[in-house]
């Protein structure tokens, strides 16, 4: 530290001394006001901040967000794109699990149900699906507000009826979703339910010979080979009646016909039909006089496409069926 020269005012290169010490401070303290600002000077107001910048800088809240998303997809005077993009924030939103919790306190399940059920463009039906399956998957707190708001009808409904390819492969998604890790979802579809909502749309995609409805078809015979399984994580007491209801309604016959008709076959569906055979010859539902049909159905299918299948899934159900 260096001093300063009083008379020339400039620092000069030798050790700081107490007597310097003490000079500086009563210097900085008889200037202390002077150094001050003046606190008779009147204060200047300060402008309110606008909202719209906090929430430009901040960000407005995922609620609010998702309540102006279903706005949009709501008014009749926005376009099919600007609906689209709002469905899309939406979809991009609620994979937070907190925010799909959020949608029945919101009160956005219903608006959502209503563009799946009547919306004349495929497009928005489609995103609503999608939706509500993002919602439901792994997350038991909007699986349960899902059935609560009777959202199970309005799903399965889409599902048998709506004319739409897409629109039936995303609620057969969402149905996979919903269905997962939660026995209450399908004690209401099963054949002893005792609501009239079953589990015929899933079937009668499974028989269907129509082109149009591969992807939706794929993604049946993978839902029920998951439930018989238990591979795609379905409970103790969902297998159980999962195999009952195969049994009852013989879903190895409608597997056969469907590989007989050979009309949307291809190696991926074929994989997933062999491998809901299978658990069902493994679970004792296949009976013993229908094992032959399937037998002969089996070679001819995986004949077919033998070069691009799972060697290890067509010895399973050779064995099986031998």
């Amino acid at each position: 530290m260096s001093a300063v020269d009083e008379k020339e005012g400039k620092f000069i290169s030798r050790p700081v001394t107490s007597s310097d010490l003490l000079q500086w401070a009563i210097i900085n303290k008889a200037t202390e006001k002077e150094d001050a600002p003046a606190r008779d000077e009147p204060m200047v107001p300060r402008e309110p901040i606008d909202p719209k910048w906090v929430d430009i800088i901040l960000g407005q809240p995922d609620s609010v967000r998702m309540k102006e998303c279903v706005e949009i997809i709501k008014d009749a005077s926005k376009t099919l794109d600007e609906k689209l993009q709002a469905f899309d924030e939406l979809e991009m939103l609620i994979e937070s699990l907190d925010n799909a919790n959020d949608l029945r306190k919101l009160g956005l399940w219903k608006p959502i149900f209503e563009v799946l059920k009547s919306d004349p463009e495929a497009e928005l039906r489609a995103f609503a699906a999608w939706v509500m399956g993002t919602a439901v998957q792994n997350n038991p707190g909007a699986q349960k507000d899902f059935l609560a708001v009777e959202g199970l009808p309005i799903l399965v409904h889409a599902l048998g009826n709506d004319s739409d390819s897409e629109v039936r492969a995303k609620c057969m998604t969402c149905l996979s979703g919903l269905v997962r890790h939660n026995p209450a979802a399908y004690q209401l579809l099963g054949a002893n339910s005792t609501s009239n909502l079953g589990l015929e749309p899933v079937l009668q995609l499974i028989k269907s010979t129509n082109g149009n409805w591969s992807k939706a078809q794929k993604r049946a015979v993978f839902f029920l080979d998951g439930l018989v399984s238990g591979t795609s994580g379905e409970e103790g007491d969902v297998i159980a009646k999962a195999v009952e209801d195969a049994k009852k309604g013989n879903w190895a016959a409608d597997i056969a016909a469907m590989l007989e008709a050979d009309q949307n076959i291809d190696a991926d569906l074929l994989e997933k039909s062999i491998s809901l055979v299978i658990h069902l010859g493994e679970k004792n539902v296949v009976a013993d006089d229908f094992k032959l049909r399937l037998k002969g159905v089996l070679a001819s299918a995986t004949s077919k496409y033998a070069a691009d299948l799972d060697q290890d899934l067509v010895n399973a159900a050779k064995t099986m069926f031998q």
